[in-house]
């Protein structure tokens, strides 16, 4: 049973990072330059007392071999302005809170599957990084870079 069974009308804003990777990969030849990988952050609204930021930020992204997941005691925010330097674009949306529970992935987990699979997406012709940039500015997602990429 999933740990959000019965939550209604809940939104959650998710900050995704594309950018480009230092390793050399078999499907690096079909990603599109800057887009090479992504992972995904957000607010979490639970504080601990004593505890001097209003808000801390959760971050999973897909790794080689593992699938790190950090807590930073830093706003969402702040975090996007210090890694904007740093990445391809990084887009902010908000969507309605839900798990992946229908999402069966099948085959091979990457950083773009578990991006979907945190945020709820289930587009499976969505597999490539350049590919979700593109479907989550349709879906409304503004770019903290202010421009689209030629998606």
């Amino acid at each position: 049973m999933p740990a959000h069974l019965g939550i209604r009308n809940e939104y959650r804003t998710f900050f995704v990072v594309f950018a480009e990777t230092h390793t050399q990969r078999v499907w690096s030849s079909v990603c599109s330059k800057g887009f090479r990988h992504c992972w995904v952050f957000w607010a979490n609204y639970v504080g601990s007392p004593g505890l001097m930021t209003p808000r801390n930020t959760v971050k999973v992204e897909g790794q080689l071999s593992n699938i790190d997941v950090d807590v930073w005691y830093a706003d969402p925010k702040e975090v996007a302005a210090a890694f904007l330097p740093l990445s391809t674009d990084i887009l902010m949306i908000t969507l309605p809170f839900k798990s992946s529970f229908k999402l069966r992935p099948r085959g091979i987990i990457t950083c773009v599957s578990i991006v979907k699979a945190v945020m709820g997406i289930h587009k499976w012709g969505v597999i490539l990084p350049h590919q979700l940039h593109g479907c989550l500015l349709k879906r409304g997602a503004k770019s903290l870079k202010g421009e689209s990429h030629g998606n």
